[in-house]
């Protein structure tokens, strides 16, 4: 008899557990910062929002869009930064960009919309069907990637890639269009 109850209370404890690995994980929430949404790390110790600026300080992947209600049309003066160096080809900060526009070109002193920060490396992927634009002051590159920073681009849809000179925008082309342009457009210093 005492067995049995053992069984019976074992296998409940069991089948219990069991269950509770058959439902879904909690996904980090989507975060609000300034104008964008941050899914996927912590803020504060995966990301910052500071004075306009959205800081990835941590490897790791994230998707950012613009926050719910931003008008299509316009675009945003915060900015993106990336200053983790901890970061390595093997573990890079993983941005989606996913419809983000940032027009900084306002600003004083003169930024970058994305700025990386040195011995940072990050990985941007492009989201399938948006169209992901950044403007930045006279001088300054759309994304600056300093010396001993690394970006790779790619897209979830890779056929759609296109970097134009000028106001930096990032849309659907070709893959050909954007190997045509040269390293300084590309915001290499």
């Amino acid at each position: 008899m005492k067995k049995s109850l053992l069984r019976q209370t074992f296998s409940l404890l069991l089948c219990a557990a069991l269950a509770f690995t058959l439902l879904p994980s909690a996904a980090l929430a989507a975060e609000t910062v300034g104008d964008f949404i941050v899914e996927g790390g912590v803020s504060g110790t995966d990301f910052t929002f500071t004075g306009g600026v959205l800081a990835f300080i941590q490897p790791g992947a994230y998707t950012v869009s613009m926050k719910e209600g931003f008008p299509a049309d316009k675009s945003t003066s915060n900015r993106i930064v990336v200053d983790a160096p901890t970061s390595t080809e093997l573990n890079p900060v993983g941005i989606t960009l996913n419809g983000v526009r940032i027009d900084a070109s306002a600003l004083t002193p003169l930024r970058s919309a994305v700025d990386i920060a040195p011995n940072s490396c990050v990985s941007l992927t492009l989201a399938a069907g948006t169209s992901n634009a950044f403007k930045s002051g006279a001088g300054k590159a759309g994304i600056h990637v300093p010396a001993g920073a690394s970006l790779a681009i790619g897209a979830e849809a890779p056929e759609q890639v296109c970097l134009r000179r000028g106001a930096a925008r990032v849309s659907a082309a070709t893959r050909a269009a954007a190997a045509a342009i040269p390293a300084a457009a590309a915001g290499r210093s």
